[in-house]
């Protein structure tokens, strides 16, 4: 699934003083995200000059860093394995066949737990990019299968 970059200021003060930054640390990164202006020109057509309220600035060295602290936050929460890369997210656990229901309960109880981050995070999940995967013998897909639902969004 991949998490909609919407870095929100306020929020990332409170991560990054989470993961120790300093205070001159924290209010020097603030300096660099915020006071950017943005425009769009297509050749001698340009866009109204817009200020920039949130985000990274995309192609900056400093952004997928920035960003990568952001979410850095998330796996502690969650009762299955997640890793991450850049804005995909990956939930998965292990299950023996006569456990299929309880795995795919937490899978569900992290996908909650997801769902709650990103609101608390002031990111969304990307409707479009979220899916899950069975990964079984031919035999057993015939007698299992996972019906995960991710708050207001149906995993396909």
């Amino acid at each position: 699934m991949a998490v909609g970059i919407g870095i929100e200021y306020a929020t990332m003060f409170k991560k990054l003083h989470n993961v120790g930054f300093s205070h001159d640390a924290i209010y020097w990164v603030l300096n660099y995200l915020t006071g950017r202006k943005q425009y769009v020109q297509i050749n001698e057509k340009q866009s109204q000059v817009v200020d920039v309220q949130f985000g990274v600035p995309q192609g900056s060295i400093l952004g997928p860093v920035l960003f990568n602290l952001y979410v850095n936050d998330l796996e502690p929460d969650l009762e299955c394995s997640c890793y991450q890369y850049a804005d995909d997210t990956t939930l998965y656990r292990h299950s023996v066949p006569s456990k299929i229901h309880e795995c795919a309960k937490k899978l569900q109880d992290a996908m909650t737990v997801l769902e709650n981050w990103a609101v608390e995070s002031n990111l969304a999940l990307n409707e479009t990019k979220t899916k899950q995967m069975l990964i079984t013998t031919s035999k057993m897909s015939r007698v299992h299968g996972l019906d995960t639902v991710v708050p207001d969004i149906r995993v396909k």
